[in-house]
């Protein structure tokens, strides 16, 4: 019999001397010394953008949240940008911490030229390719999937998504995903209303970083 599912891609076929392997993020285990098939595809549900920090000069970060309840691999993932909505991209790929991303965990990438406080909290540091700006949509893609997506790709905005005098404006300020949001948006050609999942807060508030709704993740564990 086949192998129960894989996070992102099913094991391998078993032979008729030896299961076939398991499925990468935490998959079930591979087929049966009978020859039976892998193990199917599974869902990465609950691995989303958890908060997007648009603040002044370098500091920028996007915080990833595990709410999948099963330890991940993020190195098969990255992040997309498309500036000013346009098809010009940019990729950043993750590493992800190197015992896995634990469940109810929270990854942090930011602009390597950030502030102390900034880098302070942050798990992963990137060059220029990180320097993003209200306009601009993000995908996060794992294995060649969109699990979750900020913006509206192919859109110009003008400087951003939202009420420019809201505080979910997507232009020098902070946004937290709102708990009540438990999946991605896999659609990144959407309209895109940040008050909808996001709370907003002012310029360059980076206090909320390295926590997610009651989840709080220790430097420790990803730096």
């Amino acid at each position: 019999t086949g192998g129960s599912a894989g996070a992102m891609t099913g094991g391998s076929a078993g032979t008729t001397t030896a299961g076939g392997s398991a499925g990468m993020n935490a998959g079930g285990t591979g087929g049966s010394a009978t020859g039976g098939t892998g193990g199917s595809s599974g869902t990465l549900e609950g691995l989303l953008m958890s908060e997007y920090v648009e603040g002044s000069m370098a500091n920028k970060a996007i915080e990833l949240f595990n709410g999948t309840g099963r330890t991940l691999d993020l190195s098969a993932c990255e992040l997309v940008f498309y500036f000013a909505s346009s098809t010009n991209q940019a990729q950043v790929p993750l590493t992800g911490p190197s015992g896995g991303f634990e469940p109810n965990h929270t990854w942090v990438i930011c602009d390597d030229g950030g502030s102390e406080s900034l880098l302070n909290a942050c798990d992963q540091k990137s060059d220029v390719q990180f320097f993003f700006n209200g306009d601009d949509a993000i995908e996060l893609v794992c294995g060649g999937v969109v699990v979750d997506s900020f913006g509206k790709v192919g859109e110009d905005p003008g400087d951003g998504w939202g009420d420019p005098n809201g505080t979910t404006y997507t232009r020098d300020h902070t946004l937290r995903r709102k708990c009540s949001v438990t999946h991605g948006d896999t659609n990144s050609g959407d309209d895109f209303i940040p008050s909808v999942e996001w709370d907003g807060f002012g310029l360059n508030q980076l206090d909320g970083l390295r926590s997610h709704c009651g989840h709080s993740t220790p430097t420790s564990a990803g730096q």
